[in-house]
């Protein structure tokens, strides 16, 4: 499965540079326990194994939002298109922030493998800033004091913001 990736990943690397498009392009196998726990919570919710398009995943990381589109047409076209598994949260955020665009295609020897792109920006507030991941699952009582303070501060000067009526406030 990681050799796979990672031909994937350096396809991709190729063909994004032939057409003079700057990226960064990593890929992961999904581990197995995180394979069967996905599998159960599918098969709970009345949906099939093959439904599970993440299994293998590539992230496509770009300068422009402009590069984020060329990117997906040209992953587009070398890869065919699973449908009803595009997401745009580009031009349509998430309420965390979060901005990316997902596809599901078939690669080689038709393995379904999950793209995500987005700009380097959009990656650094995905893994560091609002829309942190890792922020939702972490378990309350774990979380550090400190963080929550701040995150408490955040909070309050978003409230001002929304309450100051002109720039003289």
């Amino acid at each position: 499965r990681e050799r796979y990736v990672r031909q994937l990943t350096q396809e991709i690397e190729e063909a994004l540079k032939a057409a003079d498009i700057n990226a960064e392009v990593d890929g992961r196998a999904k581990h197995l326990y995180s394979v069967y726990q996905k599998s159960k919570r599918y098969q709970a919710g009345g949906r099939t194994f093959d439904e599970i398009h993440d299994l293998l995943a590539v992230r496509v990381l770009v300068q422009t939002v402009a590069d984020c589109y060329n990117a997906l047409g040209l992953i587009h076209q070398k890869f065919r298109p699973i449908p009803g598994s595009f997401d745009d949260y580009i031009s349509s955020p998430k309420e965390s922030l979060y901005q990316s665009l997902h596809t599901s295609v078939l690669g080689p020897g038709m393995r379904t493998f999950e793209v995500q792109i987005r700009t380097f920006e959009m990656h650094q507030i995905s893994e560091y800033g609002v829309a942190a991941h890792w922020q939702y699952k972490e378990e309350r009582a774990k979380r550090d004091q400190q963080y929550e303070e701040r995150m408490a501060w955040l909070r309050h000067l978003l409230e001002w913001q929304q309450e100051a009526s002109g720039t003289d406030d």
